[in-house]
């Protein structure tokens, strides 16, 4: 008997082996097959960009060609002409694009600066300088920017002045002043009805 318990043992051991094999065989293919789609992806990734390249690079070559043929054609004078024009038109480009950047930089000054008084004037009247309050009022030229501060002050002033003549709300433990209560024996009193 014990000889049978001890083959029965080997027989699922050698059966759980198999599948486990079986499963690490399945489980292999199928990272091999991804692995191979993965790396089908990446080639075809940069089999695209390659040819992006090359096609770049024959339409500059192309260029150079057409550029060189028709210097060649050309005699001396023509030659120095086209080389004057070539360079005189890559020094406006590099004039126009360091204009193009001094107006961005001056565009950004001014707009810190606009900013800075938007800042300087909603701090004058007290009234919160965070970003929302900022995207508020903040335009294109001093006086705009100046105008919607003055308009916001206004508006809060006048929220303001509704609530300055009204009684402050009766809160637990607190005194309403306009109920004739002067101590928390007469709220007492008065409470109890006497």
């Amino acid at each position: 008997m014990s000889d049978d318990n001890v083959k029965l043992v080997d027989d699922k051991k050698s059966t759980d082996i198999e599948e486990e094999r079986t499963v690490s065989v399945e489980e292999m293919k199928r990272r091999i097959a991804n692995e191979k789609s993965k790396a089908k992806e990446e080639i075809d990734k940069l089999n695209g960009e390659f040819n992006d390249y090359k096609a770049k690079e024959a339409e500059r070559i192309q260029l150079a060609i057409d550029d060189f043929s028709k210097k060649e054609k050309m005699n001396q004078d023509e030659l120095y002409e086209y080389t004057l024009k070539e360079k005189e038109k890559a020094h406006n480009d590099e004039v126009n694009k360091l204009k193009q950047e001094i107006e961005e930089y001056k565009n950004k000054e001014r707009l810190n600066q606009i900013k800075d008084i938007a800042v300087s004037k909603l701090y004058e009247y007290k009234i919160e300088r965070s970003d929302k309050s900022l995207s508020l009022v903040l335009s294109d030229s001093i006086e705009d920017t100046s105008k919607k501060i003055d308009a916001l002050n206004e508006l809060l002033e006048e929220e303001r002045n509704k609530y300055i003549g009204q009684d402050a709300p009766v809160s637990s433990g607190g005194l309403s002043f306009g109920s004739g209560v002067s101590s928390t024996y007469d709220m007492l009193k008065k409470l109890k009805g006497e």
